[in-house]
């Protein structure tokens, strides 16, 4: 991974990890800092009636979805085979599972923060590796997503020779506890706010969706659980929205803004973006416009306005994604060849996962429109975090997200800027430790859209890009 920073450099010391082993949750206090809580039952899980013979002991039994945990077998024979193995069902009821297999110590135990598996759906000692490296039964089953706060429970099975010897269960929360779920929809506003639960006024975050047009709740309660005011919106497709990504205007989010900033329990100066794929394009976009905007991240974003997407780009011209004082912003145009038209065709027919990169490095060739669709993130009044994976399928986010930063530097950007670019990490660097082996979704027609990278890579990326957005947030908010 390639860090760039200027002029200020982020020093993220207790984020600077593979995979944090951590024992708490943390918070954030008053000042915007990390600061360690009770753990609350952080002892290991052992399984009733046996303490002393095979077992699964995890720390902690109940945990916020983006903590790491301690995972051991112990009780075993000694230099006993034991294949560890893993499984959840997500919100669409479709079943994921991962194993490893470890030879136990002569102690009869097994650290996964240490052992190397001998065999599984992961390589390396990662404590976890068997959450990432779940793979769907149903290999027609897109990319994991999370569609609620609800938590989600997890069995683990040790066998022995086929037979099971010790299981399991832990329990994944998106929502600290206090954190308060409110469904928004009024004053032309949709989306979801998290109110927390900490005392006092609080940072305030509005969490930006790409062209999914799904209110990312997961990322939203998360952030809440951590101390933050967040409002995790609806920006188009819903009542009163355009219908798709097209001439969305920006003073929409003038409007969330204020609307967030008004409420008691949040700070009155200023909020923060955090924008995923074309969100954050939209997130560097209105904080260039919006002075109110006190912070920036965009993950697998870019510093480039793109043409709008319909749910049928084939019926429709080409035009802005977003409009500013009813003016539409300049945009850059994908330009398809005759060779990716027939790719598109065959991928429709054969269900075989589309690359859409081709189209947006084709339309950077014209530099023109690009200079003009170019955003002026020196205009940004706060510190800008960019986060990108070099193995990006469906745009250029690395280069795009280049762009930006280079801009930043030519003017003199006076706040604290940084890019994480991942080696072998494609568009999806979004949540930590969640199953990381789907590279693809289902798009308009039932096309498939390659997002590209590893799933080690992603999953890299995702657990320690969400660590230093932590980090940076409590610098950047103070």
């Amino acid at each position: 991974m390639q860090h760039h920073k200027m002029p200020a450099i982020l020093h993220h010391s207790d984020a600077n990890m593979r995979y944090a082993m951590v024992k708490c949750v943390f918070n954030v206090s008053r000042h915007g800092r990390n600061r360690a809580l009770p753990p609350g039952g952080a002892k290991m899980a052992r399984d009733e009636g046996a303490p002393q013979g095979p077992r699964i002991e995890i720390a902690p039994e109940s945990s916020l979805a983006d903590e790491a945990l301690e995972i051991r077998l112990a009780g075993f024979e000694p230099h006993q085979r034991v294949n560890l193995g893993a499984s959840l069902d997500d919100d669409a009821g479709k079943r994921w599972e991962s194993h490893a297999v470890f030879t136990c110590d002569e102690d009869g135990m097994a650290d996964l923060s240490r052992h190397k598996p001998a065999a599984g759906t992961y390589k390396d000692a990662d404590p976890m590796g068997l959450f990432w490296s779940m793979s769907p039964l149903d290999k027609s089953a897109g990319i994991y997503v999370k569609e609620n706060t609800e938590p989600k429970k997890m069995t683990f099975t040790a066998q022995v020779d086929g037979a099971a010897a010790a299981t399991r269960e832990i329990e994944r929360l998106y929502l600290a506890p206090g954190v308060e779920r409110i469904p928004v929809s009024e004053g032309g506003i949709t989306g979801t706010y998290f109110k927390p639960v900490a005392a006092g006024p609080r940072p305030g975050i509005i969490v930006m969706h790409g062209t999914s047009n799904r209110i990312m709740e997961d990322r939203g309660s998360l952030l809440a659980s951590r101390g933050y005011a967040v409002l995790s919106l609806l920006y188009f497709g819903g009542a009163g929205q355009p219908e798709d990504y097209i001439r969305i205007p920006v003073e929409y989010f003038e409007k969330c803004i204020a609307w967030l900033s008004a409420r008691l329990e949040v700070r009155e100066d200023g909020v923060a973006l955090i924008g995923v794929s074309r969100g954050g394009e939209g997130a560097l976009l209105v904080a260039s416009k919006l002075e109110q905007v006190s912070a920036v991240v965009s993950i697998s974003g870019g510093g480039v306005v793109f043409e709008g997407l319909h749910k049928n780009p084939r019926e429709a011209e080409a035009d802005t994604p977003w409009t500013w004082r009813g003016e539409a912003v300049p945009f850059a145009k994908r330009k398809d060849s005759f060779a990716f038209t027939a790719k598109a065709i065959w991928s429709g027919m054969s269900g075989k996962p589309l690359s859409t990169l081709s189209t947006y490095i084709e339309g950077m060739k014209d530099e023109g429109s690009v200079d003009k669709a170019t955003i002026e993130v020196e205009k940004i009044k706060g510190p800008v975090l960019l986060v990108s994976g070099k193995g990006d399928r469906v745009w250029p986010s690395s280069e795009l997200s280049r762009i930006a930063l280079g801009r930043l530097e030519k003017n003199n950007h006076p706040y604290p800027c940084e890019h994480l670019d991942y080696d072998g990490a494609g568009h999806v660097v979004f949540m930590p430790y969640q199953p990381a082996t789907v590279g693809y979704t289902r798009v308009f027609s039932g096309m498939a859209l390659d997002f590209g990278g590893s799933p080690g890579a992603n999953a890299r990326a995702s657990s320690d890009s969400w660590a230093k957005m932590l980090s940076f947030l409590a610098d950047a908010l103070g």
